[in-house]
């Protein structure tokens, strides 16, 4: 959607972000308590420092891509603090912040990687360090997911940051399988990426049940099968 559009559906996107004309109790309270919950979590100064870490080790380097901001990987914490998935899949990474967030939650849990084009290696590396004896990362997308399914439990819990327009028609069929069973799936960069845009579009349209949320920079789809379809646009 484009900037103009947006202003003209704040007031309503931010009206419903405060629980007005939500009457799902599942809904109302993920929007109130999770995507826009304002108290501090025990966690939010272990994020603050990873993001340091790559701020430092960026700085003096030209066009450097854009770090997660500092509410995005808090919200993305609260998101999978919320669900505890043991296993996570994550498509696509700059700086390793956005794994970090996700991986702080438990100490148990563990994560499968694709990387992509995008991530600088040197700085991915540094960032996740201290975890990456629960990161398995692959170079290969159909790989990545092959290791996932051997891990995952019913459902899943998938982030992707990032797709090139040759992978959309590989990964569809795995995530729609992964909402179909009830997973939780955590797309970023809808507004930057035209791939990206692209795959939320697609996938929008092809699930039965689960929720949506979005405020069309980043999109969640919830698909407990006992959520009906439903989506929400929202200020966050």
């Amino acid at each position: 959607m484009s900037r103009f559009k947006r202003y003209l559906t704040a007031l309503r996107r931010y009206n419903r972000s405060r629980g007005f004309g939500i009457h799902s109790p599942f809904a109302f309270y993920f929007v109130r308590r999770v995507l826009r919950e304002r108290c501090h979590y025990y966690a939010y100064e272990q994020l603050t420092k990873y993001r340091h870490v790559a701020h430092r080790l960026i700085a003096n380097r030209k066009a450097a891509k854009t770090i997660i901001s500092q509410s995005n990987a808090r919200m993305l914490f609260r998101i999978t603090c919320y669900f505890a998935p043991s296993h996570v899949l994550q498509i696509g990474s700059t700086y390793g912040v956005s794994t970090m967030a996700m991986l702080t939650v438990s100490n148990r849990s563990s994560l499968t990687i694709f990387t992509g084009s995008n991530t600088c290696n040197d700085v991915f590396s540094q960032v996740t360090a201290s975890e990456s004896h629960r990161i398995k990362r692959f170079g290969c997308l159909d790989e990545t997911l092959g290791n996932y399914d051997r891990l995952r439990e019913v459902g899943g819990f998938v982030l992707i940051n990032n797709i090139e327009e040759d992978e959309i028609e590989l990964l569809l069929p795995k995530i729609k399988t992964i909402i179909e069973e009830g997973g939780v799936v955590v797309m970023r960069n809808l507004a930057k990426s035209i791939q990206m845009k692209h795959f939320w579009g697609k996938l929008n349209a092809s699930i039965s049940h689960g929720m949506t949320f979005s405020n069309y920079r980043i999109g969640i789809i919830v698909g407990l099968k006992h959520l009906p379809r439903q989506n929400y646009i929202l200020w966050f």
